[in-house]
């Protein structure tokens, strides 16, 4: 059959995250000239659901963007979707869909579910700190413009799969990926045409 380009341009996702003493994430959305942001902390018994390690910035970061999708749920449902993050680490295990990592693989695989629970086409890409938008909303500032929106959290649900103290401690689960499940056909990268309507400052990270 005869694969048609859509139409639409895509949205484009910040997020990010602080790590201690505030724990905070903070997630921004841009679509076209509309501009909305949130921004939350990352709650005490989730941090305590993680394994324990001397930081939890990574799986943070992964948190920062399960927060996002949540909050963004309804603009983000089925449209494409350019999602910035600045941790590689973060990055690099959810472009793979996977981790060795207990607690970070039930990260991954959630926040790869939400994308396909709301028919999200992702594309998650590195940007430097210094252009994250979401770097001040994760310190607790608002964004140089942009709508406050009330975060969506759903953290009890999450921590309940994770093995640190107040987590399940099961054994950890082979996962399926479910991005990779529910694509019949390649994902094709955003041609450059589109990314160039992107903001002037993200068009460096996306093209290079």
């Amino acid at each position: 059959r005869t694969l048609e380009p859509r139409g639409d341009e895509p949205l484009i996702l910040y997020t990010d995250a602080s790590g201690q003493p505030r724990n905070g994430l903070g997630a921004v959305l841009v679509d076209g000239h509309s501009i909305r942001w949130t921004k939350s902390t990352c709650p005490e018994y989730l941090l305590d659901s993680l394994t324990s390690r001397a930081t939890q910035i990574n799986p943070m970061e992964v948190c920062g963007v399960i927060r996002g999708l949540w909050t963004f749920q309804r603009e983000i449902r089925g449209r494409r979707l350019l999602v910035f993050v600045d941790n590689q680490a973060a990055l690099g295990a959810i472009k793979k869909g996977r981790s060795p990592v207990h607690d970070f693989n039930e990260l991954v695989f959630y926040t790869r579910f939400v994308c396909t629970d709301h028919s999200v086409e992702p594309v998650f890409i590195w940007v430097p700190s210094e252009l994250n938008w979401s770097d001040a909303p994760s310190r607790g500032v608002p964004p140089l413009s942009g709508d406050w929106v009330p975060p969506v959290t759903r953290w009890q649900l999450l921590a309940a799969s994770l093995p640190g103290e107040r987590g399940s401690r099961r054994s950890p689960r082979a996962r399926t990926d479910p991005l990779a499940a529910s694509f019949k056909v390649p994902l094709v990268p955003f041609p450059t045409a589109v990314l160039s309507h992107s903001p002037n400052h993200v068009r460096s990270p996306v093209l290079s």
